[in-house]
């Protein structure tokens, strides 16, 4: 199910193009979920505290140094994330650094909430909504290093 998805993002991202001429008869195919998530790289590339629907790709060779090559919206990110940790019923006051939370990610567990039994996803989903948050509070890019 994991590879489909990746494909069908990797499909999405190559045949931008054909998209525009496909639109004209029908429509363009429909956008994958978590684009944001996804598409994006997660060792280049930054986040914008800006919204846009789709992660822009700087598909120019040889790549920009420093820049990489995707950018993303860190609002977007963010609303993807808050859908994915409703999902795992995973709430706010979760404290990803805990004890107890870096014991879940040696022993998952499937008796309890549905984050508890992928605490390493839930780990990254919190983190990754608290850079969202700092991003947009303080109107700052996120980078990965």
């Amino acid at each position: 199910m994991a590879v489909q998805f990746g494909r069908a993002h990797e499909h999405y991202l190559l045949n931008r193009d054909k998209r525009k001429f496909l639109g004209l008869f029908g429509g363009p195919p429909p956008r994958p979920k978590f684009q944001h998530l996804v598409l994006h790289s997660d060792a280049e590339g930054f986040y914008l505290p800006r919204s846009f629907d789709e992660v822009i790709v700087d598909f120019t060779e040889p790549q920009r140094p420093g820049l990489g090559m995707m950018i993303g919206s860190s609002v977007a990110l963010l609303d993807e994330c808050r859908e994915l940790a409703d999902t795992l019923h995973l709430s706010d006051d979760v404290d990803p650094e805990s004890d107890a939370f870096l014991e879940f990610m040696d022993s998952p567990r499937s008796d309890g909430p549905p984050w508890q039994a992928y605490p390493v996803e839930a780990h990254t989903i919190l983190n990754l909504l608290r850079a969202c948050e700092a991003s947009l509070a303080l109107d700052a890019v996120i980078q990965f290093a």
